[in-house]
């Protein structure tokens, strides 16, 4: 295993932890937002920087779908209200990748980040699918650009899981999780950090539009 896939690893199990309520080694969650059935909840367990974590159940969109849509760098690119550009620098493997996420200045007078990303996405035996990333550091694949400051996502990804009703035979919803951990590094004024925790429920009520959107779904 190289060592991009050994950090791509690292963030999958990162993110399966942050993601399970049920989890004994977790701080305490305490919800701070929820809109439309879409809840937030933050943790701060040290030494790591506080996390997100956003919940909600899509009815009607199945994990396949969800999973095919965060996996496309086009339609991640299409849903985000602050990347500007999404390079796809190396694939590892079918599952694997290196990305560079360039993300525009949030407010005047504060510079734009990047993040050299190792991501991964991975079917499990329960039927649910785990997509995370974290930083990795190798400017030879993307040196430091100039205008940019370069922050480090400590991980973030989603967990989708399928929800099967009474009466089905194969799950025709599913529950999403999205978990966050991240060192945007310098300055970033207060208030454009809770503009962003504000928009935290609107990107999975938004993922769930965009999913029923690209797949026809009513």
């Amino acid at each position: 295993m190289s060592n991009f896939s050994s950090e791509a690893s690292l963030a999958e199990s990162r993110v399966i932890e942050l993601a399970d309520p049920k989890n004994p080694t977790q701080k305490a969650w305490q919800q701070i937002d929820e809109k439309d059935g879409a809840v937030v909840e933050f943790a701060e367990p040290p030494p790591h920087t506080g996390s997100y974590r956003v919940t909600y159940l899509m009815k009607g969109v199945t994990v396949e779908q969800v999973a095919q849509i965060l996996w496309n760098n086009d339609h991640i690119l299409a849903l985000s209200t602050s990347l500007s550009e999404i390079k796809s620098l190396k694939k590892l493997s079918d599952n694997e990748e290196i990305v560079a996420h360039m993300h525009k200045s949030p407010a005047f007078g504060v510079s734009k980040r990047d993040y050299l990303i190792a991501r991964k996405i991975d079917k499990r035996e329960d039927g649910s699918v785990v997509i995370a990333q974290k930083s990795i550091v190798d400017n030879s694949l993307f040196p430091e650009q100039s205008g940019f400051v370069r922050g480090d996502l400590l991980c973030s990804g989603y967990v989708v899981k399928p929800v099967k009703k009474p009466n089905e035979t194969t799950a025709s919803s599913c529950h999403v999780t999205y978990v966050i951990q991240t060192d945007v590094k310098g300055w970033i004024p207060d208030f454009v950090k809770k503009m962003a925790n504000s928009q935290l429920t609107t990107q999975l009520l938004n993922l769930y539009t965009y999913v029923k959107k690209i797949f026809g779904i009513n």
